[in-house]
């Protein structure tokens, strides 16, 4: 799950426990489908 406040990509890759390459897929498509969005230095937050 991704938090409001906005979340290191290495932070999200330590929680969740896959390879890095299957996170950033994810996230790039939560993020087409508008439910995060990507803050500079490669964060992520959840859109309210």
């Amino acid at each position: 799950m991704i938090a409001p406040e906005p979340t290191a990509f290495d932070v999200i890759v330590q929680k969740v426990e896959q390879d890095a390459n299957s996170i950033s897929a994810g996230l790039l498509q939560l993020e087409l489908l508008g439910l995060i969005s990507q803050a500079p230095g490669m964060r992520y937050q959840r859109i309210r």
